[in-house]
This record gives structure tokens, sequence and C-alpha cells, in this order.
């Protein structure tokens, strides 16, 4: 970031040519990264952008396809899948008409995967992830380990879990051979909830048990807040409402806690409270569910 900087302003104070503005352009792409990674959305947008319009005039001006593709990827971050098919597709014109498109057309199809899936156009989103998917091989580690992951939770929110289960086991065992702990208990707590819904209890139990000993050690709340979710519904389904009550109460703060996680807890309790008799507060969360669902379905419409 502080390199980025110091670029920026150097730049800044030059004439301006064509290779100035690739410097200056590079410099606005990395403060663009920073803050993406930082999680300053808007801010990483408006160095993006800054950077698209230095790459028009650059000595480069293939730079222009990577930054609508981070510009579109940080769309995607912000839930604004419009503005990031939009920037997607900027990208795939102008690899097209500079012959480069066998350079990004992973990142693209994959992104493009993404945002419609944002919308629920699943058939698009489904079209894309299978083209971004015959590009698979050749990509690095993490660009693997993330496309068989979303892909699975693709299947998941559509209710396919049979469809999303080996997608899962896939994105663990790249991960494995090279230890990185946080990325196999993700995997592992996704592989628990399938398993729940698939009601093979003892699967569950095993992959629950493990994803939340890791989450737990470094105490990652928002992830503990959805492991102790799939562990109430796995508890509610083996008749056991007591452990199901232990699980709710112990993470209940939902500061910072993912709309999706909060609406799949709703849901839960809407069922917790009608198992345990309490029929007023099942009704209260129910009307809660319809509203929630009715404001994604509205979002999605408007998206589409």
């Amino acid at each position: 970031c502080i390199m980025a900087k110091r670029m920026v302003r150097f730049c800044s104070k030059e004439v301006k040519s064509p290779p100035v503005n690739s410097l200056l352009c590079e410099g606005y792409n990395y403060l663009g990264v920073y803050n993406s990674e930082m999680r300053n959305i808007d801010s990483s947008i408006v160095c993006y952008k800054k950077a698209i319009e230095l790459a028009r005039y650059s000595s480069n001006p293939a730079q222009i396809v990577n930054l609508y593709i981070n510009t579109a990827d940080v769309y995607t971050q912000k839930s604004d899948y419009v503005s990031s098919v939009y920037y997607y597709r900027r990208a795939l014109s102008v690899s097209d008409s500079l012959h480069i498109t066998d350079q990004f057309r992973f990142p693209i199809y994959f992104g493009l995967g993404q945002a419609y899936f944002g919308i629920a156009e699943y058939d698009l989103s489904d079209r894309y992830f299978r083209q971004a998917e015959k590009e698979l091989e050749n990509r690095t580690l993490s660009e693997k380990f993330t496309f068989c992951n979303n892909r699975g939770n693709y299947y998941y929110y559509k209710g396919e879990y049979n469809a999303a289960l080996p997608w899962f086991p896939k994105a663990r065992a790249l991960v494995i051979p090279h230890g990185y702990k946080f990325h196999i208990a993700l995997c592992e707590g996704n592989l628990g909830d399938i398993f729940c819904k698939l009601n093979q209890f003892d699967s569950a139990h095993y992959y629950l048990n493990n994803s939340y000993s890791y989450f737990k050690s470094i105490n990652h709340y928002p992830f503990l807040y959805y492991l102790a979710t799939v562990n109430a519904e796995l508890a509610l389904k083996q008749g056991k409402p007591s452990i199901a009550e232990q699980w709710i109460l112990q993470y209940s703060n939902t500061d910072g806690i993912d709309p999706q996680f909060i609406a799949l807890r709703n849901k839960l309790m809407q069922q917790y409270c009608y198992n345990v008799a309490k029929y007023k507060q099942a009704y209260d969360y129910l009307l809660r569910n319809v509203q929630i669902d009715d404001s994604i379905r509205s979002e999605r419409v408007k998206g589409r």
C-alpha cells in the first residue's frame, strides 16, 4: 500500500505519457486490491475506476481487461450483481477484441457464474460455471479451491444437496496436502451441513465436530454462529430439543453476521419453536422469514 501510494504521487507529478499512465494505472490497481482486501469496498471501486480511465491512454491497453475483472469482483463483494455483470461483460468484450480471451476466460466466466447466482438466475449461472470448469485444470490452487467450494454452495442454495456433496470433498482434498487448516475446516463445516440435510447423522457429527474445534480455537464467531445453527438443526432432527436450545443460546449475537447465516438461523428458530410447542413464536418467525424472502425476491427481480 505504501509503495503504491508513492507510485501514484510520483507519477502524478510527471508529464502524462503512455508509459507514465501505465505506471499510474498499476498504482491505482494496487490500491484497489489493498482496499478490497481491507473491505473498503467503495474506496476500492474509486481506485479501479481511476485505473480504468488511465488504462485507455497507457502503453498496455490489455491492462483494462484485468481492471474490469477486479472492478466486477468488488461489485460482487458489495452484492451489486448488476454492476458486476456489466464489468465482467466489458472484460469479455475487450478481451475478445484484443484476441486475449484465453488469458482471462476462467475469471470472467467464473465471475459471471457467481453474479448470476447472486440474482438467482440459476440457468445462466450454471452455464457460466460449466464454461469456467473447462478451464479449471490449469488454474492456481486458490482458484481451484474457490471454484469447488462455490460450486458446492450453488447446489446447496438450490436445495440440491446430493449434487452439492461431491464438491466440498474436492475442495478439501486440494488444501489438505498444504495444511491450510482454515480452508479444511470451512469445507468440513459445509460437509457437516450437507450430511445433516441428507439425514446422514454420523457423518454430520464427524465433520461438524472437526470444523467446530478449529473455529473455536481461533474464536471465529461468524462461523461459530453458523455451525451452532447447523448443530441445533441436527439435534432437532435427532429429537434432542434441549441440546438444540443450548447451541442457540450459546451463539445468539447477530452483530457482524452474514445475512444468509441469519436467514438460516431464523428458519431453524421457526422449526425449533414449533417442535417445543411455542406456536406463537413459531408463527412470528414464519412471518419474519416470509418478509425476508419477499425482500430477497424483490431485489432479485429488480436485478434481473
